[in-house]
């Protein structure tokens, strides 16, 4: 289980993730939330880079309202090897699509640099261990 990440950001919503890998198998979980002033119903989730672009369906675990605005939370799979693309060097960006149209999220250099150089870690670790 690789906890809560949050550095991404857009100019109306929050979006916050976690990712969990099972040794059974060879994918792995994103379960991520977003914080919106309005419901929003989430149908995939993009993850974009230079070198890399890869969709996923997305599935609501639940919606409910939070201090003034809603929080949505749903979970989709990547594979393990796509996931080990995506945490590279490259800025990257998450693209959520939305009943209300797309939703770009962005990191900053610095953040993703930490983020990415964490989760590396933690795929080595997995990779060993296999």
């Amino acid at each position: 289980f690789i906890f809560k990440l949050k550095e991404f950001r857009s100019n109306s919503s929050d979006f916050k993730y976690d990712l969990t890998y099972l040794s059974t198998g060879d994918s792995v979980t994103l379960n991520f939330s977003i914080f919106d002033e309005s419901n929003v119903e989430i149908d995939s989730i993009r993850l974009v880079k230079n070198s890399f672009d890869k969709t996923a369906k997305s599935e609501r675990i639940f919606i409910e309202p939070k201090k003034g605005s809603w929080h949505g939370r749903f979970t989709t799979k990547f594979l393990f090897t796509d996931l080990e693309k995506f945490y590279g060097d490259e800025l990257p960006k998450i693209i959520l699509y939305a009943k209300k149209g797309p939703m770009e999220f962005t990191i900053n250099k610095g953040a993703w640099k930490d983020q990415s150089e964490l989760v590396n870690k933690i795929f080595m670790v997995i990779k060993y261990n296999k």
